[in-house]
């Protein structure tokens, strides 16, 4: 499944490659949106909601221009910088001005929101934000804060029927509906941002501007950029559109789900990076909740044949026992030594590129940095 594959993929990310500076940074975002949320509603039911769509409008401000940068880089400037300021700020403001529209539609009061979202934008747009940490600002700030909604997410559509896996234990009683629900709010603003690259111009809402591949990438990837640029002209043209937007609605738990997988099929185009069926997902976990619980006591076994009791293994299969998966500890050691040898190395690569960029890449823009390693 794309949703799982590109919430796991930023949990590692988060998990293995933010710095002890950069995770005070992300304790202070915390705090500082907790009391904008807490300036703007006081309902607890709201608290979720207006967490994620102020970090949503932080990642949107924090974000740069690829065109500005590239066109600095290879000393070309047709267009003045203050025209391309302006574009982008516009752009922004329509972004936003939509995004506040989102979560007026949750009973939200839009003034009392946008005073907050400028407010916080205020505070960051002055510091030096590392492209680590403001890219994709919104999934890793909830695979930091929420690092297991991910696997409640798959669970509650197993409780549900949607899904099924033979290493998952039904619980009618289990309440994953938070978790569900956060998952959501993040495929919508995935969704958002592929609305906002093609259908988000300063010169008017009614047209779409596809911009042309550059002639010396990849043919492959040259492909994936057409075959994306057809499918969203396919959807643009259908009678659903090119927006979901999630709300809690009078539908029942399944219908509600089948809505959001329904629409993250259709409008979610995602390259996954973590290979196989289905059915490898509960060791994937397990190897992400081994990562965890290594950092936290590096020297402290993984796996043990003679004796597993006190090992790092031992804790991950327990922990995914209370989460309803039932995994062995060998399995869950043999996945993590897998995930050491292949994908860890190329997480690191990426985080090693984002850290490079000199600034951060447009928040609607196709992730190159991650694609330069599926090509």
């Amino acid at each position: 499944m794309d949703i799982l594959d590109v919430i796991h993929f930023h949990c590692v990310y988060t998990s293995k490659c933010l710095s002890s500076e950069d995770i005070k940074l992300f304790q202070n975002i915390v705090l500082d949106v907790q009391e904008a949320v807490n300036k703007i509603s006081a309902e607890e039911a709201l608290l979720d909601i207006l967490t994620h769509y102020l970090i949503c409008g932080l990642e949107i401000s924090l974000s740069g221009d690829d065109v500005k940068f590239m066109s600095k880089l290879k000393g070309q400037h047709e267009i003045p910088n203050e025209v391309l300021d302006s574009i982008l700020e516009k752009k922004k403001e329509i972004a936003l001005d939509l995004l506040s529209c989102m979560v007026s539609e949750h009973g939200v009061i839009k003034s009392a929101f946008t005073k907050q979202l400028i407010n916080l934008t205020k505070k960051y747009e002055v510091m030096n934000i590392p492209a680590t940490i403001a890219y994709r600002l919104a999934i890793k700030f909830n695979s930091l804060i929420h690092p297991v909604d991910h696997i409640l997410f798959y669970g509650y559509l197993n409780d549900l029927g949607i899904m099924t896996c033979a290493k998952y234990r039904c619980d009618k009683k289990s309440d994953n509906k938070d978790s569900f629900n956060r998952v959501a709010l993040l495929m919508e603003f995935e969704i958002f941002r592929v609305f906002a690259r093609f259908c988000i111009d300063p010169g008017g809402m009614d047209e779409i501007t596809l911009k042309a591949p550059p002639k010396d990438i990849p043919d492959t990837l040259m492909k994936n950029i057409i075959d994306e640029y057809k499918y969203l002209i396919d959807n643009v043209f259908s009678k659903e559109g090119i927006l979901y937007k999630f709300t809690d609605t009078r539908l029942n738990e399944e219908e509600t789900a089948l809505i959001l997988l329904g629409n993250v099929s259709r409008l979610f185009k995602h390259r996954r990076f973590f290979q196989g069926t289905i059915a490898r997902w509960p060791g994937a976990w397990g190897a992400f909740l081994i990562e965890l619980l290594r950092q936290e006591n590096p020297t402290r076994a993984i796996y043990c044949e003679s004796n597993n009791t006190n090992s790092i293994s031992e804790e991950a299969k327990d922990i995914m026992d209370k989460l309803n998966y039932k995994v062995s500890a060998r399995m869950l050691y043999l996945r993590y030594s897998q995930f050491i040898k292949n994908e860890s190395k190329f997480i690191i690569k990426y985080n090693n590129i984002l850290a490079q960029l000199p600034y951060t890449p447009e928040w609607d823009g196709d992730s190159y940095v991650y694609h330069k390693f599926l090509v």
